[in-house]
């Protein structure tokens, strides 16, 4: 099986969730993962633990790594990767960051109106 079809098949649900939905204690004080897009390649880097385990359980040795703990694929292979990767409960430090954001968005709102 290719590494794109085996991205693919992550990405639409056939590879079976192996691990269970990481704790909160697990899971990173920012997000799970960062994503470095430059140009046609991506870079994947997991920041918790949560992350890391799911990284060595799901991406195969022989993809290009990037440092000790990212990896490097195409940018539309990333896609499947980080679809794959939220669908099992982790979340990019991007999104972490926006939820945050909102949240004290409307935690303001919520004073102002008290």
């Amino acid at each position: 099986m290719s590494l794109n079809q085996s991205l693919l098949d992550i990405g639409r649900g056939i590879i079976p969730q192996t691990l269970p939905a990481p704790s909160p204690v697990e899971q990173g004080e920012y997000g799970d993962f960062e994503v470095a897009v430059h140009g046609p390649r991506s870079i994947f880097t997991p920041i918790s633990d949560a992350a890391i385990k799911w990284h060595i359980e799901h991406i195969p040795e022989w993809v290009d790594r990037h440092g000790k703990r990212s990896f490097v694929l195409d940018s539309d292979e990333m896609v499947a990767v980080i679809a794959a990767a939220e669908r099992d409960g982790l979340i990019s430090c991007e999104d972490y960051e926006n939820a945050m954001n909102e949240l004290d968005a409307l935690s303001r709102q919520w004073e102002d109106q008290s």
